[in-house]
């Protein structure tokens, strides 16, 4: 089991963020040979008329997931592919479902059990940089919200499952 410090993560966000332009853009080349699916599933929001600042967040997360958990081990930060991506989406989905509900007693039941999950299975850092992110508002504010929160979502969960090594982060609670 590994685990990503807060110190790993924000020095793998500074480096981020201190690129320029021309490095930002070979390091989304750099991404799109080590985390391929991840990657690519993050561009077609700048496809989709995500504006440049909201989908460099959104890239930006995952290049500082990657440099951390390369810092952290190689299985951590080995190519997640396709049927595994698929997956953590799946599980986000199923869950975002199960919690819109007008059943506050389900809601909270929902809420703890998550709550409980990251406290056993989850990977702190990796999840309140997540929401760091999706609580920008030019993410929070685009129609594309939805659909933004669930793959960021998705790729915290594949990042979580494999920093501890279960696999799995939210998407157990909603089955």
């Amino acid at each position: 089991m590994s685990t990503v410090s807060t110190a790993q993560y924000v020095a793998a966000m500074k480096r981020q963020r201190a690129l320029t332009d021309p490095q930002w853009l070979q390091r989304c080349g750099e991404l799109a040979q080590q985390q391929p699916t991840m990657f690519f599933e993050l561009l077609t929001f700048l496809r989709d008329g995500v504006p440049p600042n909201a989908g460099r967040k959104l890239i930006d997360y995952l290049s500082a997931l990657q440099f951390a958990s390369r810092a952290v081990s190689e299985s951590v930060s080995a190519p997640v592919l396709e049927p595994e991506f698929k997956a953590a989406v799946l599980r986000t989905m199923q869950f975002f479902h199960a919690i819109s509900t007008d059943d506050r007693p389900h809601f909270d039941r929902m809420m703890k059990a998550w709550d409980e999950g990251m406290v056993e299975r989850g990977e702190p850092v990796v999840w309140a940089a997540c929401f760091e992110i999706l609580h920008k508002p030019e993410i929070m504010d685009h129609p594309l919200f939805s659909f933004m929160g669930i793959a960021l979502s998705a790729v915290a969960e594949v990042y979580a499952g494999r920093f501890r090594g279960n696999g799995s982060g939210v998407g157990e609670l909603s089955h």
